[in-house]
């Protein structure tokens, strides 16, 4: 039996995109510290990062594939 992936919400805590991308939480700190991670925003001084602009941060990192 194939595992169902849960979809994700629309806003992504720190934890849920460190889990999605299996990275450690300080390297979204770093990230967000350095503006080399994905769009993110507070919501009363909480930081959440909107799903769409993670998947768009992701698709401008994808390399091509060597042939």
């Amino acid at each position: 039996m194939t595992p169902q992936l849960q979809p994700l919400p629309d806003l992504l805590t720190p934890t849920d995109l460190a889990d999605y991308l299996g990275v450690h939480h300080n390297t979204l700190y770093t990230w967000r510290r350095t503006g080399r991670g994905p769009h993110f925003t507070r919501m009363g001084g909480q930081i959440r990062y909107p799903y769409t602009d993670v998947i768009r941060w992701l698709e401008t990192r994808e390399t091509p594939t060597e042939q």
